[in-house]
């Protein structure tokens, strides 16, 4: 596995590259609100104690008592680790490293691990006594992350009078780990004054998450140099929060195997392959990458070969592609400048040697186009997922097309998980969003209005559906969501005053929308219920509906008769389910009697 890494320009990079990123998630969380305490297999050495703070002091010889004196409450809830909590409140002289040390805490999937804390310290500067942080992913091995300074007087040490937040950098050490060790340790000390010491409460680690990249390489140049290190380096440009692991295989049972817990298989240039091997690839595959694919993941296949040896991607049935052509220098087109996968691109570029340019079937998007009318960006939607085709070989590259790469990287970036805001009870209603997904079989999470929003940025969902809120959720978050590429559903009788949400669907505020008790929103593109940009009517829904029944399908008639169902309201309402392919799209009551409502 190889974990990305960027020098600090390249960070700054990546918070203009305009695609939206997730936010680090809290990975692990101690408030230390319970007894015993909510970190089991935490070990204690020395006078190290859980419990409440008694507000104790360490008086011995200290020139500055305000100073050593442990605080007489925690930061939150009713417990903290502190060193001495119960005795004379402060730690010893003469002793060795006395450390608090946690249990293995997993940071598997996670990159720009920090720890953060809240901490209330007393000690002396390090010419006598000493307090420090350590990490380590073995267990015995420990790299330092922080330890007090060397305070020339005054002050004579690290004095802290309140609750004070640190965060510390650990990632060098846990990023990616499943075995992450943290230590806060006491000593050693000197034979004279002592002070306080040590008093943590609320610890986190908090960590980006990963996009995990399985790098299918049999055929690629591997060498200094080549195609397949410029392929990483022009991710990293842009994006630097993904592991890579290679495979070389070409059996689909191996493939199905190495591609649990991804979220991206991408296929570099396979230069050294000849027509026959990548057809023969692709068709091994095709099963494997669609189950893949319809479950969240992402398929990134680069230009195949600059000699127009092509047929991996047609091969697997995800994208009809065969190559066109091969240039260098000719100019490339944007041809819809607000899908995330072209966000930050150049309308108009100069494509590097050596472009390749596709004919595509029309199942894909075409976002990219040479002169000659020939795809060389295309992207197609199935289920939770999405197949990328990119035309550039990578062995030369410029700013748009490491954009385009590290875009197509991030996106969806869907787990193929469900989050489901429910709506509140009320006399009538059916919760038929949830009773849909529990008749289906599918699981998914459901939040309320007060955790919607941190649900909504823990991870990157397949599929969020707002059902019909009376109490309504901020919106914020959900539109940065789809623009990055997210689905959603909304259910809601009426948009009229949720003006960013209106605006976000192509609707204005003033509009009102009351009448029509659900709205379906969909791409034109042929995938539907992605980036929303219009608001059908339902008889338009309805013509839809027809007109694509073979991308959807529909349970529909007396609602006792699907499995999970309880009887509607009203007598002329039928339940209907709509799904795609594996995943759930919405279910919601229909007025057989009124074709409006």
């Amino acid at each position: 596995m190889r974990i990305a890494s960027c020098i600090v320009l390249c960070l700054a990079l990546v918070a203009c590259a305009g695609l939206p990123a997730f936010s680090a998630v809290r990975v692990h969380w101690f408030p230390f609100d319970e007894t015993p305490p909510d970190s089991p297999g935490w070990t204690m050495t020395g006078e190290w104690e859980y419990g409440p703070p008694l507000g104790l002091g360490g008086l011995t010889g200290n020139p500055d008592p305000s100073s050593s004196y442990d605080p007489s409450s925690p930061h939150t809830g009713d417990y903290v680790y502190g060193y001495d909590l119960s005795s004379d409140g402060h730690y010893e002289t003469s002793i060795s490293e006395q450390p608090l040390t946690t249990t293995a805490l997993d940071c598997t999937g996670f990159v720009n691990v920090t720890l953060r804390f809240r901490r209330w310290l007393g000690v002396e500067k390090a010419a006598w006594d000493h307090a420090s942080i350590q990490v380590s992913n073995n267990g015995t091995d420990w790299s330092l992350v922080w330890e007090n300074p060397d305070y020339t007087p005054p002050p004579s040490g690290t004095t802290d009078s309140s609750w004070t937040q640190v965060e510390y950098d650990i990632s060098a050490v846990a990023d990616g780990q499943p075995t992450v060790y943290v230590r806060w340790v006491m000593g050693p000390t000197d034979s004279i004054w002592t002070w306080c010491g040590w008093n943590i409460d609320d610890v986190e680690i908090l960590g980006d998450p990963a996009t995990e990249i399985l790098a299918w390489v049999p055929y690629a140049d591997m060498s200094g140099g080549g195609e397949y290190e410029h392929t990483f380096a022009a991710i990293d440009t842009y994006y630097n929060r993904y592991t890579v692991t290679d495979s070389t295989t070409t059996d689909a049972t191996t493939l199905a195997s190495e591609l649990a817990g991804m979220d991206v298989f991408l296929a570099p240039e396979q230069e050294g392959a000849s027509t026959a091997q990548l057809e023969a690839a692709g068709a091994e595959f095709a099963d494997v990458l669609a189950d893949f694919v319809e479950a969240g993941g992402t398929v990134v296949v680069c230009a195949e070969s600059h000699a127009l040896q092509t047929g991996f991607l047609n091969s697997t049935g995800l994208m009809s592609a065969l190559a066109a052509e091969v240039n260098a220098g000719e100019i490339q087109t944007v041809m819809d400048a607000s899908h995330p996968i072209m966000e930050g691109v150049s309308a108009t570029f100069a494509g590097p040697d050596a472009t390749v340019s596709y004919s595509v079937g029309p199942e894909a998007t075409v976002l990219l186009e040479d002169p000659d009318s020939d795809a060389v960006v295309a992207v197609r939607q199935i289920g939770a997922g999405a197949v990328v085709l990119v035309g550039f070989d990578y062995f030369a590259y410029g700013a748009d097309v490491a954009r385009i790469l590290a875009n197509a990287i991030q996106y969806p970036r869907a787990t193929g998980e469900i989050l489901l805001y429910d709506h509140d009870d009320g006399p009538d209603d059916q919760h038929i969003a949830q009773q849909a997904l529990d008749a289906l079989g599918y699981s998914y999470t459901v939040a309320d209005q007060s955790t919607f929003n941190d649900e909504l940025l823990s991870q990157p969902w397949g599929l969020v559906i707002v059902d019909a809120p009376s109490n309504k959720p901020s919106w914020g978050d959900l539109i940065d969501v789809m623009g990055a590429g997210g689905r959603a559903i909304i259910s809601t009788w009426t948009l009229t005053g949720e003006a960013d949400l209106c605006a976000a669907f192509g609707v204005t505020s003033a509009e009102s929308l009351s009448d029509v008790p659900l709205i379906y929103r969909w791409a034109v593109s042929h995938d539907l219920f992605t980036t929303p940009n219009s608001v059908p009517n339902l008889d338009t829904w309805r013509h839809r509906w027809g007109s694509e029944a073979d991308r959807l399908s529909y349970v529909s008639g007396d609602v006792t008769s699907v499995a999970g169902f309880t009887p509607a309201p009203i007598a002329a309402q039928a339940a209907i389910v709509i799904a795609d392919g594996r995943r759930i799209l919405n279910g919601f009551l229909w007025d057989e009697a009124d074709p409006t409502q």
